[in-house]
């Protein structure tokens, strides 16, 4: 009887054939977000595609999250706290903070290794292209921050011992830092 019903939902035209379409353009979306096109360097993630999106804009890239946790923000150099800050967590790992309804902070831990390097060049990475000139940059013992990036208010790249990359933080406005 299972079977005779998906048998006719495959042949029948129109029957499921919506849901396997929304099902493929999420999967494709997350692909672009992850892996564009238009960019031949490995790309661990693309921010500019999700940062400053909403919940719903983020998850119809991403998918669902896997988790999610409530939270509140506090802006720096104020006492007051701002409810229903929640943090989700992506099933690549990606979490995202979304403060004022938008996905304001974003922690990338990378699922392959990438090599740590001290240049900008990690931002092409996050599908940062081109890179800026007029960038911002600082070493620290074991990381860099990348600041002076359009659309953006800074990227922090954590090192581990290897010299691969542990984790990326994203700041996408100065009010979120």
């Amino acid at each position: 009887m299972v079977f005779l019903a998906l048998l006719m939902m495959s042949t029948v035209p129109g029957c499921g054939e919506e849901n396997a379409n929304i099902n493929r353009e999420k999967q494709n979306a997350a692909v672009e977000v992850n892996n564009p096109k238009e960019n031949a360097t490995s790309i661990i993630f693309n921010v500019l595609k999700v940062a400053n999106k909403t919940e719903s804009e983020v998850s119809s890239l991403l998918g669902q999250p896997t988790s999610t946790e409530d939270g509140k923000w506090r802006y720096s150099g104020t006492q007051e706290w701002i409810p229903n800050c929640p943090t989700n967590t992506y099933k690549d790992g990606t979490e995202i903070k979304f403060i004022d309804s938008k996905a304001a902070r974003i922690t990338i831990i990378p699922s392959t290794p990438v090599k740590y390097q001290e240049d900008p060049s990690i931002l092409s990475q996050l599908g940062i292209n081109p890179i800026p000139e007029d960038i911002d940059w600082d070493n620290g013992p074991n990381s860099i921050v990348y600041g002076n990036i359009p659309d953006l208010y800074e990227i922090s790249v954590f090192t581990k011992d290897n010299n691969t990359v542990d984790y990326i933080y994203i700041i996408t406005d100065e009010l979120y830092k």
